[in-house]
């Protein structure tokens, strides 16, 4: 009936046999976001909760979700563990705390939903312990970042690159000033030749060069702009554009060739060192 193994030919569902795999490393990463009121910021940051030392309660309370994973997902197997670890990092500019859980065993299949349910609990101790701040905290990103070992190969989230459907919208936003450009550069030749006023954003440089240089120039411009966008939609179709988490500008290119899980642009990047920097010292 199904290709699924978790599928029986009759639809009935089943724990797929694993018996018969090779027990080798397998290695698995997940990521969350716990994103605050920037009214609380300040006191998350202090880690000045009433209810104690959160991130020491999460480690913990996402350590051992680890571990319960098979009894809390019904076709999940029980594993031998060999590690589990949570670690926490502020990202203040987004008034956010980012969760990471990284779960290793040596076994017969992977430990891809024993990171997921560590760092998704984890993440549910925060806002459990944080609640009494503020009700609007919320939890974001919850996703699996890399993978090692088994079948199906490893696994790495391509950070950086943008989900399928802001490619779209992006796309057709550069699309739609493609068209606005060349409408304007065609209204502006219109315009010139019959002798009448320019764009009011060039009036200055209207009038202190001819028509004719006027024109070179606004068209110069325009081959530019079309350059810039006809460059943008041709990374968008190979999936290589990247946008920067914070300030939403294109990342480099030459910085994404380098580092392909980037998420930041430089600068963005190098405010972020800093402000780590300043609350080291």
């Amino acid at each position: 009936m199904s290709s699924f193994s978790h599928l029986k030919e009759n639809g009935s569902l089943q724990m797929v046999d694993v018996s018969s795999k090779t027990v080798t490393e397998r290695k698995a990463i997940a990521k969350a976001e716990v994103i605050f009121p920037p009214e609380i910021y300040p006191q998350i940051l202090s880690q000045n909760i009433p209810k104690g030392d959160f991130l020491a309660c999460a480690k913990v309370a996402g350590i051992l979700a680890a571990k319960k994973t098979s009894e809390l997902i019904p076709l999940c197997h029980p594993l031998p563990i060999s590690h589990v670890d949570i670690s926490f990092r502020f990202i203040p500019e987004n008034f956010s705390l980012e969760i990471t859980s990284e779960v290793t065993a040596v076994a017969q299949t992977g430990v891809e939903m024993e990171a997921l349910t560590s760092v998704s609990i984890a993440a549910l101790t925060v806002y459990d312990m944080c609640k009494s701040l503020h009700k609007g905290i919320k939890i974001d990103k919850i996703r699996l970042v890399y993978k090692k070992g088994g079948k199906s190969g490893d696994f790495e989230e391509k950070g950086g690159f943008m989900e399928k459907e802001k490619l779209e919208f992006f796309k057709n936003l550069l699309l739609e000033r493609r068209e606005q450009i060349i409408k304007e550069a065609l209204e502006t030749k219109k315009e010139l030749i019959e002798g009448t006023e320019p764009m009011p954003d060039v009036v200055d440089l209207a009038s202190r060069e001819s028509n004719l240089t006027f024109e070179l120039r606004l068209r110069d411009r325009e081959r530019k702009l079309l350059r810039k966008i006809e460059k943008a939609l041709q990374k968008i179709e190979e999936g290589t554009y990247g946008i920067c988490e914070i300030c939403g500008s294109e990342i480099d290119e030459k910085r994404l060739t380098a580092r392909p899980e980037a998420t930041l642009c430089i600068d963005c990047k190098r405010a972020q060192e800093r402000m780590e920097k300043i609350r080291g010292e």
